[in-house]
């Protein structure tokens, strides 16, 4: 019975061929422990700690409980030494060389540290426990790797830190236009049917999606604001929709539907809805789920033009959506990018 899967990948120091062990027994891996189950052995929970080392699936959360005995500078010395162990050179070319989310049964990682998950007929990791470790893990990567530009952005979409750097990107994104540190320039996409190509609806392959004519255009917000739309209540009524002029309207609720915020600027007359994403793909926004605030924006300025902005660092490789629906009610689709990106800098300094 082990404690972790690190010796079927080879990570057994101690010299035990499993392969010769495989012929004389069964090979058992621990499950992770429940809460209730560490509970039992360990009545007086260290919170901080539970948090730094567990991973929820549904409305169970799940934890290594060693990690919970160590003492502070244990479980210092025992990171250290989960990441000092592993091959620098590999798993850095792994991590930043454009793995996906196949590839993850692998010797390089330190499984301890990780998700193990039953595959079909096998295993496999399906990430770090948490977002503390994911930072950790970065930090240990941006510390002792060479990465370049074209690296970050590999680093960036890697199925194991893209949803902490993307949770980042998404606030320092709405911080440096809210508070007015950086221009966002914007630029209208022209999206058209590609009639030469047999192709379902929504289909990329449907569509030719090149820059308009027009020229970018460059915004910067003057305050920053959170609203909450539920659809149990009156927020997504039209006159309930709070559009103070240049101020940037941020959603305080996680994974709102199909735009993180938006804002109305006054010398343009502009309505700008923003999606902030690190990744290569995304789903399309919704008309539904913004008609509210475009009817009361156009019942303020009949006349403006309102824009779906998929805001991405400078260099994205992200497949624009198409939102048919929205362009289909006169909502033109765009690329944001910041002047000054300093996105894969402040991400890097943020882990100290």
């Amino acid at each position: 019975v082990f404690s972790s899967a690190s010796p079927l990948v080879g990570q057994n120091k101690a010299g035990c061929s499993l392969t010769e062990l495989l012929k004389e027994a069964k090979v058992l891996v621990m499950n992770p422990w429940t809460r209730d189950e560490l509970q039992k052995i360990m009545p007086d929970i260290n919170e901080t700690r539970f948090s730094q080392f567990s991973y929820k699936i549904g409305a169970t959360q799940y934890c290594i409980p060693r990690w919970l005995r160590y003492d502070d500078e244990d479980v210092e010395a025992r990171l250290a030494d989960s990441f000092t162990s592993l091959a620098l050179e590999g798993i850095a070319d792994w991590f930043l060389g454009g793995a996906n989310a196949n590839q993850l049964k692998v010797a390089r990682m330190p499984h301890r540290l990780c998700i193990v998950e039953s595959k079909g007929f096998g295993w496999g990791i399906s990430g770090f426990l948490s977002d503390y470790v994911t930072k950790r893990f970065s930090k240990w990567i941006y510390e002792n790797a060479e990465i370049d530009r074209r690296r970050f952005l590999q680093f960036f979409s890697h199925p194991f830190t893209a949803g902490i750097v993307g949770s980042f990107y998404e606030n320092w994104a709405f911080e440096a236009l809210g508070r007015g540190r950086r221009s966002l320039r914007v630029q209208i996409m022209d999206v058209k049917e590609n009639k030469s190509v047999p192709c379902k609806p929504g289909c990329p392959a449907k569509y030719i999606i090149v820059p308009d004519a027009e020229p970018p255009r460059s915004y910067v917000g003057s305050g920053l604001d959170f609203f909450s739309w539920l659809k149990t209540d009156d927020s997504m009524l039209p006159e309930n929709v709070q559009l103070e002029p240049n101020v940037i309207h941020k959603s305080s609720i996680l994974n709102n539907p199909s735009i993180d915020g938006y804002a109305l600027f006054e010398d343009s007359g502009d309505l700008l809805m923003f999606q902030a994403t690190v990744g290569k793909q995304h789903s399309s926004g919704l008309w539904s789920d913004v008609e509210h605030l475009v009817l009361r924006a156009r019942s303020i300025r009949p006349s403006l033009k309102v824009f779906m902005v998929y805001v991405v660092p400078t260099d994205s490789k992200l497949q624009l959506p198409t939102c048919d629906s929205m362009r289909n009610n006169g909502v033109k689709v765009c690329f944001g990018t910041f002047e000054d990106d300093d996105f894969h800098t402040a991400f890097f300094e943020s882990l100290d």
